[in-house]
């Protein structure tokens, strides 16, 4: 029956401590991330993957370990392009260069292809993202 008692709160105290230091995690990435568009969803996406990446990666075995870690892994890279905006094809050498031509309505057109081409390829990341998370998050969060 003691034995019983301190194992519980044994394990009281080291939940405890998990609970606090999650606290501190959760609170110091909300403090970090300040805007509240689309990019911040995909913060706490990559946050929360990041954290049960370490969770598998260290604590946890089982016979899908190794299609869990990579589906999270391809799952954080996704994240990573869509917060950092990876698509863009150099706007900066594109709007110098439309003062240059004469025919500037060819150079425009060909910009506006290159935006058009920046968005499907961030629509192409963020479609195969959540498509990652509904074929995998059975096994992620069972």
């Amino acid at each position: 029956m003691i034995k019983t008692l301190l194992t519980k709160i044994n394990l009281f105290l080291v939940r405890r401590k998990e609970i606090k230091q999650r606290i501190r995690d959760y609170s110091e990435f909300a403090i970090l991330n300040e805007d509240y568009d689309y990019v911040f969803l995909f913060d706490i996406f990559r946050f929360k993957l990041k954290r049960m990446y370490d969770y598998f990666d260290q604590k946890e075995s089982c016979e899908a370990r190794n299609k869990i870690l990579k589906s999270i892994r391809v799952s954080i890279k996704l994240c990573d392009r869509i917060i950092r905006d990876e698509y863009t094809y150099n706007r900066n050498y594109h709007y110098r260069n439309i003062a240059k031509y004469e025919s500037k309505s060819a150079e425009i057109l060909n910009f506006k292809q290159l935006l058009d081409m920046d968005d499907k390829h961030r629509e192409r990341d963020i479609t195969l993202l959540f498509k990652t998370i509904s074929k995998y998050y059975g096994l992620w969060w069972y």
